[in-house]
């Protein structure tokens, strides 16, 4: 539905579709990708500020202030006691866990690491957005979302549901396909 309402130009919708990403808090990441991606961001940001705001009231209304107790809860749980297994795991972030010399960090630690991958990461975006198809640009923003989420398994792949019907629909079409289509394919 987000790429729909980018596609569309209703970028209030899709700043108000992107708000619901703040429910799965590991894909809260894309919000910033899909920023880029608006060219109304006035609208965009109205939408996700009108939706998050309505999120965050019904959610203290209904539970409290939680976010503290929130947040430290799941760092405490990214343990494999916990079911967390980071070689079940596809992300950057587990990727590091496991190998030296990142593994020898902490929890936070890594975390700064995988935030100044991912903001390099929206650097590029933001550079090479503008020389790229919406549909191109959404691939790319699908596929790094799963790489900078902390916690990715496999059925968090179905976000790439989207991007493979992007390729497909253009495949179907008998579209020309770009160099960035077949490394997109390849990709995925």
């Amino acid at each position: 539905l987000i790429y729909l309402s980018l596609r569309q130009k209703k970028y209030f919708w899709s700043g108000i579709l992107s708000s619901l990403f703040l429910l799965k808090i590991q894909y809260a990441i894309a919000i910033p990708y899909l920023f880029i991606l608006s060219r109304d961001k006035k609208n965009f940001l109205k939408g996700l500020v009108v939706s998050g705001a309505i999120m965050v009231i019904l959610n203290l209304g209904l539970s409290g202030f939680f976010l503290n107790d929130y947040f430290s809860f799941l760092v405490a749980t990214q343990k494999p006691e916990f079911g967390l297994r980071d070689r079940d795991m596809f992300t950057f972030f587990a990727y590091l866990r496991q190998t030296q010399p990142f593994s020898l960090l902490n929890f936070y630690e890594l975390f700064l690491v995988n935030i100044f991958f991912y903001i390099i990461s929206l650097v590029f975006l933001f550079k090479i957005h503008k020389n790229l198809s919406l549909e191109n640009n959404f691939i790319v923003v699908t596929i790094l979302t799963l790489v900078f989420s902390v916690h990715g398994v496999n059925y968090d792949l179905a976000l790439l549901l989207v991007p493979i019907f992007i390729i497909v629909n253009r495949i179907r079409s008998k579209t020309n396909l770009s160099t960035t289509d077949g490394i997109a394919i390849i990709t995925l």
